[in-house]
C-alpha cells in the first residue's frame, strides 16, 4: 500500500493543461502458488487520484490478472487465465475529442488458454487469445455526453508457436497469429466499416539463465486489414520484450517493449502502430534504502495520413526502509510527447511524497 501526496505541472496531459496537487492511495497485491505440481498467480491492484487544490483530478485505475498453469502427463501441459482492467484513456490516444472535459473511461477484459507440448528439444504450442474494449461516454464542456459505442471491440487470435532448445537457457522460437478483430456496430460515425482480419508473424528467444536472466525477445510483423476498401492496411513491424537481468546481487535491469495496434473512428484513417519501450534499473543502495530509474520511448505511426506521435518519459524513486514493512517514498517523472497533428503536444512534470507499507 502506498499513501502520499503529489504535484502535477500538467493534470490532464493536454497543451493548456494547469498544475494540480494531489492525494493518491494505491494497492497492489501479488499471490504465487507454492504446490509441488502445478502453478498458480493472481497479481490485483488499484489507484484513486484526487486533486486537493488546482485543477480537478478525480481517477481510478485497476486491474487484476490471474494464471493457472497445469503439468499433464506424456509431456503435455496447459494453462488458462483471465483479467480485467479499467482506467480513463491515455492522453497520448490518437482518439482526441474536441471539447471534451474528461478522458472516456476505458475497460479491457483479456481470456487466454492453451496447450504445450516436448517432443525432445522440439516444444510446441496452440493458444487462442480473446481481448475485449469498450468505452464510456466523452463528458462535454458544453454540457451533455459523447457515446463512444462505436469504438467498442473484440479481438479473438489463435496463436502457433514452435520453439527449439539449443541448451537448457536458449530456446530460439517462430510464431504465427491469425484472428479478427470485430466492431460491435457495423458502421462507425462515419460510415467506415471497421472490422478487420489480423496477421502476423514473429521470430524471437526465450532466455532462462536461472537468477541471473529470464524473459524473452522477439520481433516480426503484424497486419490488420479493414472490411472498408476506402481505409488502407495497417502493417508494419511488430515489436516484444519481456527480460529480467541481475549483473549483481541486489540489482535488477529490467527491458519490456510491445506494438499494439490502435483502432480508429477519424475519417479515412484505419488507425495507427503504437511502438513503446522502456528500461528500468533496480538497486539496493543499502539495507534500508532502494532506489530506481526508468527512461521509456514511445512512438505512434498513423496509417491514412503522414503523421506521428513521439512520447518520452523518465522516473527515478527512492524507499527509505524504516522497518521490513514501512517505508518513505519519493519520486519524480518528467513526459513530454511531440507530433505532427496540431494541439497533441504536452509537457508534465510530477513529483510524489508518501509512505509505503508492505506485508
Amino acid at each position: 500500500m502506498e499513501q502520499g501526496i503529489g504535484w502535477t505541472s500538467n493534470a490532464n496531459l493536454s497543451p493548456d493543461g494547469e498544475g494540480s496537487t494531489f492525494s493518491e492511495t494505491a494497492l497492489r497485491l501479488n499471490a504465487i502458488s507454492d504446490w509441488s505440481r502445478h502453478s498458480a498467480t493472481i497479481d490485483a491492484d488499484v489507484s484513486y487520484r484526487k486533486s486537493l487544490s488546482g485543477q480537478e483530478i478525480s481517477e481510478v485505475e485497476g486491474g487484476v490478472a490471474g494464471q493457472l498453469r497445469l503439468d499433464l502427463a506424456d509431456q503435455w501441459s496447459a494453462f488458462v487465465g483471465g483479467g480485467y482492467r479499467v482506467r480513463p484513456e491515455s492522453a497520448s490516444s490518437p482518439e482526441t475529442i474536441e471539447d471534451a472535459v474528461s478522458r472516456p473511461t476505458r475497460h479491457t477484459f483479456t481470456g487466454n488458454a492453451g496447450v504445450e507440448r516436448d517432443l525432445g528439444p522440439l516444444r510446441l504450442q496452440l493458444a487462442g487469445d480473446v481481448i475485449r474494449e469498450t468505452y464510456g461516454d466523452a463528458e462535454l464542456s458544453g454540457g451533455g455526453t459523447l457515446p463512444q459505442d462505436d469504438r467498442d471491440t473484440t479481438l479473438a487470435l489463435v496463436r502457433m508457436r514452435a520453439g527449439y532448445e539449443l541448451s537448457p537457457a536458449l530456446r530460439p522460437f517462430v510464431e504465427a497469429e491469425i484472428g479478427r478483430r470485430s466492431y460491435d456496430e457495423e458502421f462507425d460515425r462515419n460510415g467506415y466499416q471497421r472490422s478487420a482480419d489480423r496477421y502476423g508473424v514473429r521470430a524471437g528467444v526465450e532466455v532462462d539463465i536461472q537468477e541471473k536472466l529470464r524473459g524473452e525477445i522477439s520481433a516480426g510483423w503484424v497486419s490488420e486489414n479493414p472490411e472498408d476498401e476506402r481505409l488502407p492496411t495497417m502493417s508494419g513491424l511488430s515489436l516484444a520484450a519481456n527480460l529480467a537481468w541481475s549483473p549483481v546481487r541486489g540489482t535488477t535491469v529490467a527491458l519490456d517493449a510491445s506494438t499494439e495496434v490502435e483502432g480508429s473512428t477519424i475519417a479515412g484513417k484505419t488507425g495507427s502502430l503504437y511502438h513503446s519501450a522502456s528500461l528500468s534499473v533496480s538497486r539496493e543502495l543499502r539495507q534500508n534504502l532502494t532506489g530506481s530509474v526508468l527512461a521509456g520511448i514511445g512512438w505512434r505511426d498513423y496509417f491514412g495520413h503522414d503523421e506521428s506521435d513521439l512520447v518520452l518519459r523518465g522516473e527515478a524513486s527512492l524507499t527509505w526502509w524504516l522497518n521490513r514493512y514501512a517505508g518513505i517514498t519519493g519520486r519524480a517523472s518528467h513526459e513530454i510527447q511531440r507530433g505532427t497533428l496540431p494541439d497533441r503536444d504536452y509537457d508534465e512534470t510530477r513529483v510524489y511524497l508518501g509512505m509505503t507499507f508492505q506485508r
